[in-house]
């Protein structure tokens, strides 16, 4: 439980409900505050919920809430491809954000090594074995910082139409070593879905938008999640595009915000 949304945990999901408004989980659904509140103030931890006929049931203390799921929009959370032209202006942006000054992991010979194992694209089983194990469950938080840059990894690997051995060296590890939740978001994000921020960044390039709403969006979520996601996916666009930025696209770039602002 936090103080704006809750987690429950069903069989075969974790699902997040959170608040209309706040970034849409890739496993969760979104509540009016009327309909919330009454949730949050009542429910308490290790309660009981179940699912059964459609109907979410959470029993509180002296009562129990339902939420009718087939009321709800479904938002898709599949992650979208993007061009190369797309992808190469994105890499731009964040590069222009200095990720690696707002990481949660400590900026040690290790996480160099690794840093540049996956800007290279971790071509054999054992770079990927190596990375996946050097980072997974590595911070504190509810969603570790290492979990953070392996699901933008994999998010950035799978908008360029790759990726499909890093996600299956994902769906073999053992989840149990990290958080439920960075579990959580981990197997979402190998079968191909993302949290609904990454999905509008990404449909925001498709449809020539602007896009730094978004970014800052990502950016801001929890204390140093959003920026380890972000580094996360700059290294596989890094990969994808074979290096850095490049200098065309990057002068393109500036010019871009300098007309838009």
């Amino acid at each position: 439980m936090f103080s704006s949304s809750l987690n429950v945990r069903l069989p075969s999901v974790l699902l997040h409900i959170g608040l209309e408004g706040d970034g849409l989980s890739v496993l969760g659904i979104a509540l009016p505050e009327d309909c919330l509140r009454p949730l949050l103030e009542s429910v308490r931890v290790g309660g009981r919920a179940q699912v059964r006929d459609g109907v979410l049931r959470v029993y509180g203390v002296g009562l129990v809430i339902q939420v009718h799921l087939g009321a709800f929009r479904i938002s898709a959370c599949g992650i979208p491809r993007l061009n190369a032209c797309q992808r190469g202006d994105l890499l731009c942006m964040l590069d222009g954000l200095s990720l690696e000054g707002r990481l949660g992991l400590p900026a040690d010979g290790a996480l160099e090594r690794v840093t540049e194992l996956m800007s290279r694209g971790l071509d054999t089983s054992e770079c990927r074995k190596a990375c996946i194990s050097y980072l997974l469950g590595r911070g504190i938080g509810l969603t570790p910082s290492g979990d953070d840059v392996l699901v933008g990894y994999g998010i950035g690997l799978q908008m360029g139409g790759v990726g499909t051995e890093f996600c299956d060296a994902i769906a073999k590890e053992n989840l149990e070593i990290t958080t439920d939740v960075s579990a959580a978001y981990l197997g979402a994000m190998s079968k191909g879905y993302a949290n609904r921020g990454f999905v509008d960044l990404t449909d925001g390039l498709r449809n020539g938008e602007l896009v730094d709403g978004a970014l800052r969006r990502l950016l801001a979520v929890g204390h140093t999640s959003g920026a380890d996601g972000l580094w996360g996916l700059s290294l596989a666009l890094r990969f994808e595009l074979g290096g850095e930025c490049p200098a065309q696209r990057r002068i393109w770039h500036i010019r871009q915000v300098r007309q838009a602002g």
